[in-house]
């Protein structure tokens, strides 16, 4: 299946070069046959619990790599359906066709990314991200999305030398970049611990973490629906992913608690000013897109609950808790750039004080962004609310009480801005003379992926059963103890 869910993707796009004007249909295809393979590396791994190899020990599938290649599989078939109905906001043309093989190009790296035990084929599959997701910056065509999309490759660049040049380090000093190997390997020192910091800066940068996150709203604005859901939704889950394997998988025994303190803090300083900036906004795009800085927050919250405790008894909540978080927001954060880009097809903007009585002539697309929105504030039943309430859980029983304020700050703010959307939409007040009609199949699209995020909420017990098998050195838990 390993094989599958790297060839697979590499094998549509071939397909969408031979035959463009298929592009959409063989894409979609594509991203099913990848979900089903991806359903069955789970089923396998749950039925087994044992760690599935391939091409010679470089890429792993465990209970991690599975939920995250499921989250970012299902999510990409939904955006994909979405882009196969959307049409563009001044006139109907469909959505620019360079969306169509940048999705399979940037499907294959995530995959790549999920599947690494090798920080070679880890560093390709964040640079396919990478290159596929400055190609979606600039479907629009204009001229403030070229030099915006310039711009972030060369924000890029320097984290990609950066991870380069430490991998390169590492294999010159040891002989191998396996990430078994090397942790077998690495010792505490200066140089390994300048090479670590190295390899996280270079991702860092690429997940938008607070304060290297400048160049994440400008450019996640300017995309098109479809692929600014897939740049804030599921683009920067690569990197962060990257950072959960590295520092879990490769550091544990060079890893500091001063360190994952410092990223800790880093995380709870974006989830303040990344809400609080989505609070001063008032154009709808601009709005998620600081949302997004504050969401990775939250995650970067993981790593001090668990450095130094992997076998106590809370690290079975922040661990579900971290990974929960991540997959609600990826859906979450996907259907509100979905129903933004449905708003600016029927209003032609997305400023706020055009959206007055929006739920009266998009009601379907109201109710999707309001299912959204209940995900990342974190309330019941949503999988925002396993995730927060996880990882407030570990705060507290861990004593590390200092995160706790934060969270709940987070949360309260987060209410505040999608409160702020909300009322403009269910205001009486007419803000736009004509409102044209959006295609059905862009608006059930976004409503299927919002109530998604909502019900992962309701099924927590294979997600569970999966993260209990991706790593023995972190913990050993029960999934049924463990059940929020």
């Amino acid at each position: 299946m390993i094989t599958a869910l790297i060839l697979g993707p590499l094998m549509g796009l071939l397909a969408v070069v031979l035959w463009r004007h298929r592009a959409a249909e063989i894409t979609i295809a594509a991203t099913v046959a990848n979900t089903v393979f991806t359903a069955a590396l789970a089923r396998g791994i749950l039925r087994s619990g044992e760690v599935e190899m391939a091409w010679w020990g470089l890429l792993k599938a465990d209970g991690l790599s599975a939920l995250f290649i499921g989250t970012t599989t299902c999510t990409g078939l939904v955006i994909a359906l979405h882009a196969k109905g959307h049409r563009q906001p001044h006139g109907n043309g469909p959505i620019p066709p360079g969306f169509w093989p940048s999705w399979l190009v940037l499907l294959t790296g995530l995959n790549t990314i999920f599947l690494s035990e090798h920080l070679l084929a880890m560093f390709i599959g964040v640079e396919l991200v990478g290159g596929a997701a400055v190609g979606m910056v600039v479907l629009s065509g204009s001229r403030r999305a070229l030099v915006l999309a310039r711009r972030y490759f060369l924000i890029r660049l320097p984290g990609s030398l950066l991870f380069l040049f430490a991998i390169a380090w590492l294999h010159a000093v040891y002989g191998t970049l396996f990430m078994g190997e090397l942790r077998e390997l690495l010792e505490p020192s200066a140089m390994t611990s300048w090479a670590a910091v190295l390899l996280l800066f270079g991702l860092l940068v690429k997940a938008a973490v607070f304060p290297l996150h400048y160049w994440l709203p400008a450019v996640h604005a300017i995309a098109v629906g479809s692929a600014g859901a897939v740049l804030s939704g599921l683009v920067v889950k690569g990197p962060f992913f990257a950072v959960v394997r590295i520092w879990f998988d490769l550091l544990p025994t060079v890893a500091t608690q001063a360190a994952a303190a410092f990223i800790g803090a880093l995380g709870a300083a974006g989830i303040l000013w990344g809400a609080v900036h989505a609070l001063r906004e008032r154009r709808l795009k601009l709005i998620i897109a600081h949302s997004t800085v504050s969401q990775m927050g939250y995650l970067l919250i993981l790593i001090p609950l668990l450095t130094g405790y992997a076998g106590s008894s809370w690290a079975a909540a922040a661990w579900t808790g971290g990974i929960y978080q991540a997959m609600a927001h990826a859906t979450a954060k996907a259907a509100l750039l979905m129903g933004a880009g449905v708003i600016v097809y029927s209003l032609g903007s997305d400023k706020l004080r055009n959206m007055h009585g929006l739920a009266g002539h998009l009601p379907l697309t109201t109710l999707a962004i309001t299912l959204a929105c209940v995900s990342l504030i974190g309330l019941p039943p949503s999988g925002g609310f396993i995730g927060k309430w996880l990882l407030l859980s570990a705060a507290l029983q861990s004593g590390q009480w200092w995160w706790a304020p934060v969270l709940l700050a987070g949360s309260l703010l987060t209410a505040a801005y999608a409160f702020l959307i909300l009322s403009y939409a269910f205001q009486a007040k007419v803000g736009f003379a004509t409102v044209r009609k959006p295609p059905v199949l862009m608006e059930a699209t976004v409503l299927a992926l919002a109530a998604a995020s909502v019900l992962m909420g309701l099924r927590v017990s294979e997600p569970m059963q999966l993260l209990g098998q991706t790593d023995e050195v972190r913990m050993e838990w029960n999934p049924e103890e463990g059940a929020p």
